[in-house]
């Protein structure tokens, strides 16, 4: 072997150790991004299930709103336990017959946890009037 030739593939033999350093450096920090992302989107998941729980209790105690306020109540308590979610306030007005629902819910995160966070909360408020 010549010279050049050997300095070159010390070279390559140095450049080989220092790109998998970095590659080991660079999937750390694509794998915390992939994890904060999945995350993210099961807590915008949760959110959004909870939306639509809380509308349908909204729409079906609208339902009932020239029955009675406490029927409207109690019908929407009811459809937004049955999608899956529990509201935290049911207000009825029945002067401007609109329903407003507040709901909470507690969401498991899953890679989070590596940094010691294991749920996060979700919440959401709607509000339903019927059309003219």
């Amino acid at each position: 072997m010549t010279r050049g030739r050997q300095k070159k593939q010390r070279q390559a033999e140095r450049d080989a150790g220092n790109i998998a350093l970095l590659t080991a450096l660079l999937m750390v920090a694509i794998l915390g991004s992939i994890a904060f992302a999945s995350d993210v989107g099961v807590a915008y998941l949760a959110r959004g299930r909870l939306i639509s729980a809380l509308d349908a209790g909204a729409l079906a105690g609208l339902s009932q709103a020239f029955v009675s306020s406490q029927a409207a109540v109690t019908l929407a308590q009811q459809y937004v336990g049955q999608n899956g979610a529990q509201a935290t306030s049911i207000a009825f007005d029945p002067t401007a017959l609109t329903m407003t629902l507040s709901g909470r819910q507690v969401v498991p995160l899953y890679f989070a946890r590596i940094l010691g966070f294991d749920t996060t909360d979700v919440a959401a408020t709607v509000q339903a009037t019927p059309a003219p």
